[in-house]
């Protein structure tokens, strides 16, 4: 299982033509066993569990090897192209295969999946990892993979990146064994249990809307100092069109009421918004008595409407007489 059989390049289903059609066997890794394969322009890239073999040329007479890099590929279904890079799944997560100039070589980026490295490596089943399967949602500038979460045997979670703001976001869409996209690139999934299911579309099988939220870490305004939280304004990317949603507030780990304000495009719980330019919206929510901790969660009515949130910022001064 380390040979390649390369059809000829005059015909793709001829395989037995001299000096066109030809064998190719891997040398130089830790593991030679070949576990995947694409191409990224003109380079031709085979994966074994632990390297990746790069090759040019396309023909018996040139064919070479440019450099094997130690960086490997055990599922073959989470390897996707978007824009000028090639996306996969290594052993070390998410990671990324770029070209540096024209022709002349590729560099690896797995620096693109290290904010999401301790959630694969811990808290997903690498004896399961050769399952996982890749999938693009260009309607909203994502590339998806579903992998085993905990000790599962079966892709039960999605790891989302937003290639235009270079985020990551984890999600539960079912148990996924395989994806296809059509030719408007809308994606439907294969599920454990037999189902087919539309992606995207956010709704049930019964046209019940799914909310769609995200829900943020705890922070701690101890951190800086003895403080006290005056307001927290949001950054809303206003080119998104008429956006509602709401934000709720948790205060020191339950001990303290939630609370729930309405964004839209114009107003902050009814009242005018704070700031506005031709690019974003800030949202200005005043936030006296918050407590020690607070997160965030944001809520839409489906998951499909139309919202991007660059980020928050809280503004706190310090307690006393200043």
């Amino acid at each position: 299982d380390n040979a390649v059989w390369a059809s000829a390049l005059s015909n793709g289903l001829d395989w037995l033509s001299p000096n066109d059609a030809f064998q190719l066997e891997v040398a130089g890794g830790s593991d030679n066993r070949i576990r995947a394969g694409d191409g990224l322009y003109d380079f031709t890239i085979i994966w074994s569990r632990t390297n990746a073999f790069i090759y040019t040329g396309s023909s018996p007479s040139d064919i070479a090897q440019s450099k094997v890099l130690g960086i490997g590929c055990d599922a073959p279904n989470s390897i996707l192209h978007s824009g000028d890079d090639l996306y996969f799944w290594s052993e070390f997560g998410p990671n990324r295969f770029s070209r540096v100039q024209s022709g002349q070589d590729i560099q690896s980026q797995q620096v693109f999946g290290a904010k999401v490295e301790r959630t694969v490596q811990n808290l997903s089943n690498r004896s399961y990892w050769s399952k996982i399967v890749a999938f693009p949602d260009t309607h909203r500038s994502r590339l998806g993979w579903a992998y085993p979460n905990g000790t599962d045997t079966t892709n039960s979670k999605v790891l989302l990146f937003n290639y235009d703001i270079g985020a990551w976001s984890r999600h539960t869409l079912g148990s996924i064994v395989n994806v296809v996209t059509d030719d408007l690139r809308v994606a439907y999934a294969g599920l454990s249990d037999g189902r087919i299911v539309k992606l995207y579309n956010g709704a049930t099988d019964a046209g019940t809307a799914i909310a769609g939220t995200y829900e943020t870490g705890w922070y701690d305004s101890q951190a800086f100092l003895n403080r006290i939280n005056n307001w927290l304004d949001l950054i809303v990317d206003s080119s998104q069109g008429n956006y509602s949603f709401t934000v709720e507030i948790f205060h020191d780990f339950g001990t303290t009421a939630t609370s729930t304000h309405t964004l839209t495009q114009a107003l902050t719980d009814g009242n005018p918004i704070y700031s506005t330019s031709g690019l974003s919206n800030i949202h200005r929510i005043y936030t006296s008595g918050f407590g020690k901790y607070f997160k965030l969660k944001f809520t839409v009515a489906s998951s499909t409407t139309a919202l991007r949130v660059w980020g928050w910022r809280p503004e706190m001064h310090s307690r006393g007489p200043r």
